[in-house]
């Protein structure tokens, strides 16, 4: 009976769709890195193959959790800080000729600081919300404290593949 229950997950959990799979591992990876739990989050971003379209994220999510162990204070002091930024009013289109998508969103900076960059990341989805792709970008601000911003015409890239939607997702703000 066991043998029998073991072979039946081990079915169920082999036929998953690799993509799925890798869309949900980087949801739950991102999950962890955001709580500050990087080797458990680089667990998850291990899963993910070298040819699936989102280990270009794992590169930067890896090289960023190389950062914050060499230099722990620096990544608390800017999480911190971070709690007070937030992107909001996110809106896309998709621009003609080719598949560029443009997005407008709003910054609000609810802290003491003033705001330089922020990077940023956009998350595309398919219509049964999987995550298709990622892009991201800098973006230079100037946001003052305890103010907001709006921000149009932002275009991380080209996309090579077919979404229905898109997430903005703050990754870190640059104070000055």
């Amino acid at each position: 009976m066991k043998k029998n229950l073991f072979l039946f997950l081990l079915f169920m959990f082999g036929c998953a769709d690799p993509d799925e799979n890798a869309s949900k591992n980087i949801r739950k990876g991102d999950e962890f890195f955001n709580k500050g739990e990087y080797d458990i989050a680089e667990y998850y971003y291990d899963k993910i193959p070298v040819e699936n379209p989102l280990y270009q994220t794992v590169i930067r999510r890896k090289e960023e959790i190389k950062k914050a162990h060499e230099d722990p204070m620096a990544d608390t002091r800017t999480a911190k800080k971070a709690k007070g930024v937030y992107v909001t009013n996110h809106t896309f289109f998709i621009s003609n000729p080719g598949p560029m998508p443009v997005h407008r969103i709003t910054i609000v900076n609810n802290t003491d600081d003033n705001l330089q960059f922020v990077e940023l990341e956009f998350v595309y989805l398919d219509e049964e919300g999987n995550e298709v792709s990622r892009l991201s970008t800098v973006l230079t601000t100037y946001v003052t404290r305890n103010s907001q911003k709006v921000f149009e015409k932002i275009t991380p890239g080209i996309m090579r593949e077919k979404f229905a939607k898109a997430n903005a997702v703050l990754i870190k703000p640059v104070f000055y």
